[in-house]
């Protein structure tokens, strides 16, 4: 019987071995999978069920934050950097978001939905 196929980018990744030895790294920032899986188990619960967008600036936080909620959160949305804040109220609406991740709360304030960074699991708007 073949091996099942990873249904989340967590299951994927533990499939990486040496697992201490394989990086998420973007030049400036390094993590091993390990760490990254540790750290999405040990995150991830607080997310659950929740439509989220997330409104990063770097592809590395991108990345560690998609492999966390991948198959935990109820919908993901990536905000791309350059868009336009006029854009951000229909983009809420429209995805049915409850949640935004971001490094700048004040950016989202007024859209009615908890916003925080996402070691800290957010805080109401």
């Amino acid at each position: 019987m073949p091996p099942r196929k990873p249904e989340t980018l967590s299951e994927a990744l533990k499939q990486a071995q040496p697992l201490e030895q394989s990086f998420l790294s973007d030049g400036t920032q390094r993590l091993s999978l390990q760490q990254l899986l540790n750290s999405a188990e040990s995150l991830a619960s607080g997310w659950a069920g929740r439509s989220v967008m997330i409104a990063v600036a770097t592809q590395f936080e991108a990345a560690r934050i998609l492999v966390c909620l991948d198959g935990v959160a109820h919908r993901l949305l990536l905000l791309p950097p350059d868009m336009k804040a006029e854009h951000y109220a229909s983009m809420v609406r429209d995805a049915s978001v409850d949640t935004i991740i971001c490094p700048e709360p004040a950016t989202f304030v007024g859209l009615n939905v908890n916003v925080g960074g996402f070691d800290d699991h957010s805080s109401e708007a």
